[in-house]
């Protein structure tokens, strides 16, 4: 692949962001598990939210949100409609 204008190759800010998203689940599900009882790790027949759930549930909505910006960028770029990207 071609380097961009800012001299790293493009696959290089998914890899990054998707390495560091499953290193912040596997330390969120390490402290779900390790102090939380196993909260969202093990099965549950329903859910009350507690502050100490926090950590998991931010791991999860990042993951969320980079697995749906992630496309939306690439096919954005690929269309030409982002600058930076070419």
């Amino acid at each position: 692949m071609k380097p961009n204008k800012t001299s790293h190759p493009r696959w290089l800010l998914p890899v990054l962001a998707g390495a560091a998203c499953l290193a912040l689940n596997l330390l969120a599900g390490w402290h779900a598990v390790t102090y939380n009882s196993g909260r969202l790790v093990y099965p549950m027949d329903s859910y009350v939210f507690q502050p100490a759930d926090i950590p998991m549930l931010l791991a999860l909505g990042l993951t969320l949100f980079l697995g749906e910006y992630l496309p939306y960028r690439y096919d954005q770029a690929d269309a030409g409609g982002l600058e930076d990207s070419e």
